[in-house]
């Protein structure tokens, strides 16, 4: 598999403000990419995967991830691809000045068994 960018940076924003970001992980086997155990590393940051044009719910922190969630397994088909979208909001999390955010996933690639992208922003 292999992810257009590992970073998004949301430049300057209002706490009350939340920005999304598109992070387009394309499956470059010929076999069934799968995605799983989709995580946040905060409480103020949101995940979901675009897979054939279905979006899934919100994943976050493992602990806030609603119970179907937290066994959701996606499956990209060979030569396709899924958006993993990123949504921060400071407002949940209240902070200022520089901040980075990341998120992780599994996935059924031996060389990108997980993998980590990340949101930076400097709220004002």
């Amino acid at each position: 598999m292999t992810i257009d960018k590992k970073m998004e940076d949301f430049g300057s924003m209002k706490g009350d403000e939340e920005r999304t970001g598109t992070f387009t992980i394309t499956n470059t086997s010929d076999s069934v990419l799968r995605i799983w155990n989709i995580v946040t590393s905060c409480n103020c940051t949101f995940a979901s995967i675009v897979i054939a044009g279905q979006e899934t719910g919100t994943f976050n922190m493992t602990m806030h991830t609603s119970g179907p969630l937290k066994n959701w397994i996606g499956e990209v088909p060979a030569g396709q691809s899924a958006a993993l979208k990123v949504t921060y909001k400071p407002k949940i999390m209240p902070v200022t000045g520089p901040v980075s955010r990341q998120v992780t996933f599994a996935t059924n690639d031996p060389k990108n068994e997980t993998v980590e992208v990340s949101i930076k922003a400097n709220v004002l």
